[in-house]
């Protein structure tokens, strides 16, 4: 899910992608028409197959705090943010529903890289257990990043519990915030279903990991990324 905030980290982590997802097919949802522009521009260029889905008006006023093209997001904890960012569960309880190996969803400051068994996705189908509703990202070492998770058809309850706490969870870091909310007022029956993937497989917090790098918890994101030599983004106006 992407707006005209995000283009450039979009285009930085579709770079980062061109080969660990190359052959699989990454699913774009545009908020507003400079994102369903660029998807279906950039969808002739990648080696995945880029699908682009136009949701423009879903969210109101898409616009707002548009600062500058290469800012990466729209202000966190602002209200547009959270409106933004609460479509990711929504999204993902009608694509388990209908997806028919699961579905990985993926934040774009997260710069990816091919390990021993291929992509993240690959290491998913391979060191999943089946038996969970969630397999995710580390947070604090026990609870889901909302950066990377995947889910399928045997998720859509707690997804919808998880949909269900917008109501009453107002936090900066939006859905995430709800879905540990779910977590943990249930946690004896939740957290056991949850699976984690180790920082080492997946780093995060801009520590580098096997299949991996999230640059989340981290003040200046592009900052960052260039001077780690992880800013390859081709668009002009970006760069």
């Amino acid at each position: 899910v992407s707006s005209q905030h995000v283009l450039c980290m979009l285009d930085n982590f579709l770079i980062f992608a061109e080969k660990p997802l190359k052959g699989r097919t990454i699913v774009h949802f545009a908020l507003d028409p400079a994102s369903q522009d660029y998807c279906e521009q950039r969808s002739a260029n990648v080696s995945s197959r880029l699908l682009c889905h136009n949701l423009t008006g879903w969210v109101p006023n898409a616009g707002e705090n548009l600062k500058s093209s290469a800012m990466d997001n729209s202000g966190f904890g602002s209200c547009i943010y959270k409106m933004m960012i609460w479509t990711r569960p929504v999204l993902l309880l009608h694509a388990a529903r209908v997806a028919k190996h699961g579905i990985l969803s993926l934040d774009d400051d997260l710069m990816l890289s091919k390990g021993n068994d291929g992509s993240i996705l690959d290491w998913i189908e391979k060191h999943g257990d089946p038996s969970k509703k969630m397999i995710a990202g580390s947070e604090w070492g026990f609870l889901p990043n909302g950066g990377t998770i995947f889910v399928n058809h045997g998720s859509t309850d707690l997804i919808q519990e998880w949909i269900g706490a917008a109501r009453r969870v107002n936090e900066d870091s939006g859905d995430q915030a709800g879905l540990h909310a779910v977590l943990l007022e249930n946690q004896e029956y939740w957290l056991p279903l949850i699976q984690i993937i180790d920082t080492q497989t997946l780093g995060q917090g801009a520590v580098e990991g096997e299949y991996g790098t999230h640059f989340d918890a981290v003040s200046d994101k592009i900052s960052t990324l260039k001077e780690r030599h992880m800013w390859r983004t081709q668009a002009p106006h970006c760069q």
